[in-house]
């Protein structure tokens, strides 16, 4: 069970071929371009209208109990946060039917949530065997909220190397200028993802071009801030693409930059487009926001986040050919190492695996409490 898009496809097609898979994902979700509901090889898909969509931890489905009952499963897995309520409306539908229940976890701040959503999730916890949790701080935050199961470390998504991969620059079909190094961010444009950042100092940088890939409510700000400092014309807002079209965007960047900021509420989980642009041959500049720099490890700059200055120096720094075509080798084989969705199928798998048993041998400790 699981929201994402082309991400999701690929890892339910690889675990596929180990079990029986049915895969269960919303119709639509606002802010997201949208995808392909194609087949996937061996994997049973059921879309369902999501009420309240585009809220990732308010939303429940339509139909969701009926689906889960039918597929019959022996594991079920939940690819939101244990206290959601799309999560508590599944666990309630997969817990009747006795099987194995593994959830997932990027939640890497704690918070006091308020009533009833810490009871909710501590029921969740009770009929969980295992969560995966995205990140080392996650994992450190599952134990101090309580959780008494199993944990494995993982990241949710693997890169897949056949769609992300190096290819001739895409420039020109995007109606990005031929000229200037261009530099690329791709995500949502919302506060906390920081591209302001990025705007102030590429207005600083002569010759130095900001594509930016993404929809959010922070749009209209970052078109006023560019024009503002007299970046307009090297500061290009492509939209939104689907998740499989991606690999066209970073195919037309000579860098990939994610500068995302930690709020009162959010940090930087992961940052998959880090792994995208580096199996597509991009080096990345990245802030220090939470797991970012476990991501990038030696294979990219860091600079502290909300540093505009710090920012710029990061830019400077790469802007030779040498040092892009250094770092984009480390990139590759970073992802090759780590990273692949090959080799994160394969960690989940495993981690299923070791849940069954664990399951087999008895529900949860805290379950029967």
């Amino acid at each position: 069970y699981a929201m994402s898009a082309a991400s999701t496809v690929g890892k339910a097609a690889h675990l596929a071929q180990r079990c029986s898979f049915t895969l269960i994902r919303p119709r639509h979700w606002p802010w997201y371009a949208e995808e392909s509901a194609g087949e996937i090889p061996d994997v049973t898909v059921i879309r369902l209208k999501a009420f309240l969509a585009g809220r990732h931890h308010f939303h429940i489905y339509r139909g969701l109990g009926r689906a889960i009952r039918a597929a019959r499963p022996e594991l079920f897995y939940f690819d939101q946060e244990p206290w959601s309520l799309s999560t508590v409306q599944a666990v309630s539908s997969a817990a009747r039917l006795g099987c194995a229940i593994v959830g997932f976890t990027w939640q890497n701040l704690f918070k006091r949530y308020p009533p009833p959503f810490e009871a909710l999730e501590r029921w969740v916890h009770r009929h969980t065997v295992m969560i995966i949790a995205g990140n080392e701080d996650a994992a450190a935050i599952l134990r101090r909220r309580g959780y008494e199961g199993l944990i494995r470390v993982i990241p949710q998504f693997g890169v897949d190397t056949e769609l992300f991969r190096p290819r001739p620059s895409t420039r020109a079909e995007l109606g990005l200028p031929p000229d200037g190094v261009m530099l690329g961010y791709v995500g949502r444009l919302v506060i906390e993802k920081g591209v302001e950042t990025v705007v102030r100092a590429v207005a600083r940088i002569a010759d130095v071009h900001l594509a930016v890939c993404g929809v959010g409510p922070r749009e209209r700000y970052l078109r006023s801030l560019a024009a503002s400092l007299g970046a307009r014309h090297r500061v290009h807002f492509l939209g939104g693409f689907p998740s499989r079209q991606i690999p066209r965007v970073l195919n037309a960047l000579d860098l990939l930059i994610l500068p995302s900021l930690t709020t009162t509420r959010w940090k930087e989980q992961f940052g998959r487009v880090i792994i995208e642009a580096m199996a597509s041959g991009v080096p990345v500049i990245a802030s220090t926001s939470g797991e970012i720099p476990r991501v990038v490890g030696d294979a990219g700059l860091l600079f502290r986040e909300h540093d505009v200055d710090a920012c710029e120096r990061a830019i400077r720094a790469v802007l030779s050919p040498e040092r892009r075509k250094e770092l984009a080798a480390r990139g590759a084989a970073r992802v090759q190492q780590c990273y692949t969705q090959e080799r994160i199928a394969e960690r989940f798998w495993e981690a299923w695996c070791e849940a069954f048993g664990a399951w087999q041998a008895g529900p949860p400790a805290s379950a029967k409490k």
